[in-house]
């Protein structure tokens, strides 16, 4: 990609659709979002992010996730993906074979994304004063397993949480749209569900007319800070399952 968008220029884009009033989404495709879309290809890759699969909310058939991914990408306005060009302000790196295949994977479709970002980019928002006059100025929605734990950390900054709503899975997308589509109070609403997040996004967004951020562990890292880690988050709640399947 010749061209990312930083930090600043993804909030400024947010900042203009809110004040015109028009639709923005924000996807981000990580290790499982290509590990699906790129199906079937890249199998080893696939494999590799079996162990996460429920973790990510991707508990269905993949020619499912591989079209609702294709779907995301091409209806999303903003793309966040691995880039190894200029992520120098990022601080989680790009993964460079992650850029590869996803590189490899736009040359297929023959699709270039209107706007491009890191995939890291919201993890950079919260340490952007300009991210958190934003949300004050605006009402939020918030979507995902930890929406309701996150939302006091939100309103201890200064910022108005109007809906909290949880999302495992794909089936569940439809009846989220649903309700925050016919909900008038939101301006933004993030998402941090995984791979059903970057599928949400677009769909969302195009259905209510309003701004929709695939947010990601970036709110992980707001509930958690520095003691924040994707890996101990993925062995807990894969062991607490596993714990209810067996009652």
């Amino acid at each position: 990609m010749d061209r990312i968008l930083s930090t600043d220029e993804v909030l400024k884009l947010i900042q203009e659709a809110i004040a015109l009033k028009k639709p923005l989404s924000l996807s981000r495709f990580g290790h499982g979002e290509i590990a699906y879309a790129t199906w079937p290809r890249n199998k080893k890759w696939r494999k590799g992010f079996e162990y996460y699969r429920n973790y990510a909310g991707a508990a269905s058939s993949i020619e499912e996730l591989n079209k609702a991914l294709i779907d995301s990408l091409f209806n999303s306005d903003i793309v966040g993906i691995h880039v190894i060009k200029d992520d120098s302000q990022y601080e989680v790196r790009a993964d460079e074979p992650c850029a590869e295949i996803t590189k490899k994977l736009l040359k297929r479709l023959d699709f270039t994304p209107k706007y491009v970002c890191s995939a890291w980019v919201t993890h950079h928002m919260i340490d952007h004063t300009a991210f958190w006059e934003l949300l004050r100025q605006n009402n939020i929605a918030l979507v995902g397993r930890r929406a309701k734990e996150a939302t006091p950390y939100f309103q201890r900054l200064g910022v108005n949480i109007v809906d909290s709503i949880p999302l495992e899975g794909l089936d569940q997308i439809d009846e989220v749209c649903e309700k925050l589509s016919n909900n008038d109070m939101w301006d933004i609403t993030l998402l941090a569900a995984g791979i059903p997040a970057t599928i949400l996004s677009p769909l969302l967004s195009k259905k209510s007319n309003r701004v929709v951020i695939d947010f990601g562990h970036a709110l992980d890292r707001l509930i958690e800070g520095n003691s924040f880690s994707d890996e101990r988050l993925t062995k807990e709640w894969l062991n607490t399952s596993f714990r209810q399947s067996e009652e």
